[in-house]
């Protein structure tokens, strides 16, 4: 008999499925028995596609497969979690969901899953690998809310029907299914209900087929708001075991996509239940070289993340437990009124976006808060939680806003009219309310400057938004010049100089007589030659709101007689 020669399925190979003809036929020769005639195969072949070694991934290994071998290892303790009663299960109590989680590799990744989930709240029962030899009673699923199937290293080994069959009557009856790669690689026709997406046929994509790579997954605008991407960023790049983004099923919601375009993170409810699938193959132990690599993919956040999600959303909300989360939020430093517009930020424990308001002398857009007066302002932040975080307590932060500098100028000049003066008083910045002044004179407050003279003057500033030192400056009201009506009466030639001529009048701002000296030059008595001859007179004043005032005129000294009224005849 021909000794038997081992194909070992790999998914994350694609190129050689052209050759699943040709394949099928030599597998068949090399498994017919006693000659080297060909015959019948004495066992079936499974209908699935069978890959070249040249392909995509999975490689293919030599020998017979490893998963075989590792049926055989005693399970690995998993920290964290007691050992069951049975089926060398490891369990850990909480008060969220119930988990069972079918491990294809006692791995550190399988234990670093199970405990973050744990960690959560979850109730996590780990049945030890291999997942292939699960076959829907060993544990029977009576009590489990979700099932976590891992499949990324046993992906040549399909579940038994009668495990197919119970997972699918488990959703079908409201339970929830949380599978990956390669279970849309292998052949399990009982078990299609729950698989969402296939494998990838195409070589130029967009299924991004690889193995030990880093696949980055972009959130789709319909899967905003999901629950299975609560408090995950928009876009984050995952460190893929084995990875394939087939083609997604027609019943499938994908909620991201891979950069290539291939789905990511798909959806679907199934009568009573709900199933997640992801494209990464979790525990897949092979690089694009073939070669062994670490695995990374379950151990990373936001894959723990992604599966705490899904077991919140399949399980439904009655028995999901809200995570707790918190906000961190810097201390915000004190501003000045009159700074410009500022951005504070804060972020969840959660990844949850998180959102601000304000009270106090301030207001806030978004994430910009803008001074609106001196005093203080209060912002807080706040994040409301979804179905997978209890609301976070809400974080507030208060700073100081102090009043802006400010000057002031003080300095006026004006001439007496008779009117009340106020000093000009300039700010920087203009037009500021809240300006005082006082003012004295020769030491002496006055309330309200109307006489000339040079005052002292005292401008403070009470502005709500503004302080200033105290400004000192002058007031100064000048002397008015009096206005001197003067028209002297023609003299004749030997007449003493008199009333009629010397009669200035000089008056005030308002048209008043002044009262004063007047000095005339020449003086009162003088007799004057003939011809024109000027007077002059200076005018002191009583009042010390006017200055001194002169005038000068010409007076006609002539010859002549006068009639009987005594009135000068002036000869022509």
């Amino acid at each position: 008999m021909t000794a038997p020669l081992f194909f070992t399925l790999h998914p994350h190979r694609r190129r050689g499925r052209l050759l699943l003809p040709f394949i099928a036929i030599i597998l068949a020769g090399q498994l017919a028995c006693s000659s080297d005639q060909l015959t019948d195969p004495t066992t079936s072949i499974k209908a699935q596609p069978v890959v070249a070694t040249s392909g995509p991934h999975p490689r293919a290994r030599p020998a017979p497969s490893s998963m075989a071998v590792a049926s055989s290892r005693p399970a690995k303790a998993l920290i964290s979690l007691k050992a069951g009663p049975s089926f060398g299960i490891s369990q850990a109590s909480g008060v969220g969901p119930s988990v069972l989680i079918l491990a294809d590799t006692d791995a550190v990744a399988t234990s670093a899953l199970a405990a973050s989930l744990a960690d959560s709240g979850v109730q996590v029962t780990l049945r030890p690998a291999p997942e292939y030899t699960w076959d829907g009673t060993n544990p029977s699923l009576n009590g489990f809310d979700v099932v976590i199937h891992l499949n990324g290293a046993t992906y040549d080994l399909p579940l038994s029907t009668e495990a197919q069959q119970a997972l699918t009557n488990f959703v079908q009856n409201g339970g929830g299914f949380v599978g990956a790669q390669w279970n849309g690689f292998e052949w399990q026709p009982d078990l299609s209900e729950l698989v969402l997406l296939g494998v990838g046929l195409n070589p130029g994509g967009p299924e991004h087929n690889c193995g030990g790579c880093t696949v980055t997954y972009e959130r789709l605008p319909a899967a905003e708001g999901h629950p299975v991407l609560a408090g995950l960023p928009a876009s984050f790049s995952v460190p893929a075991d084995g990875h394939d983004a087939g083609p997604a099923q027609d019943f499938a919601t994908v909620l991201m996509q891979v950069e290539s375009g291939g789905p990511g993170v798909l959806v679907r409810e199934l009568g009573s239940g709900r199933v997640v699938n992801f494209s990464f193959a979790p525990n897949y132990p092979y690089g694009d070289a073939g070669l062994n690599e670490n695995l990374l993919t379950l151990q990373d956040p936001n894959v723990q993340h992604l599966y705490l999600n899904a077991v919140r959303w399949t399980s439904g909300s009655a028995a999901a437990v809200a995570v707790p989360q918190t906000i961190t939020f810097d201390p915000l430093g004190d501003r000045v009124y009159g700074d410009p517009a500022f951005a504070v930020s804060a972020s969840s424990s959660s990844g949850l976006p998180v959102n601000f308001t304000a009270t106090g002398e301030c207001a806030v857009v978004g994430s910009s808060v803008s001074i609106t007066a001196a005093g203080s302002c209060t912002v807080t932040a706040h994040q409301a939680g979804n179905d997978a975080y209890a609301p976070a307590d809400d974080v507030s932060r208060t700073f100081a806003i102090t009043k802006a500098a400010a000057s002031i100028t003080v300095g006026t000049e004006f001439t007496y009219d008779g009117t009340v003066k106020s000093a000009k008083i300039t700010t920087n910045p203009g037009t500021l309310s809240g300006v005082t002044v006082t003012y004295t004179l020769d030491g002496s407050p006055v309330a309200e400057p109307v006489n000339a003279g040079a005052y002292q003057v005292v401008a403070t500033l009470d502005n709500p938004n503004y302080t200033a030192e105290p400004a000192f400056g002058t007031l100064t009201i000048r002397q008015a010049t009096p206005a001197i009506q003067w028209l002297p009466a023609p003299l004749h030639v030997g007449d003493p100089l008199g009333f009629e001529q010397l009669n200035a009048v000089a008056r005030g701002v308002d048209g008043a007589i002044l009262l004063g000296r007047y000095i005339y030059s020449p003086p009162a008595g003088t007799r004057l030659k003939a011809g024109s001859q000027t007077l002059s007179v200076l005018f002191t004043p009583a009042s010390l709101n006017y200055t001194v005032a002169q005038k000068s005129v010409v007076v006609a000294v002539v010859n002549g007689k006068r009639d009987k009224s005594g009135k000068l005849i002036v000869a022509r």
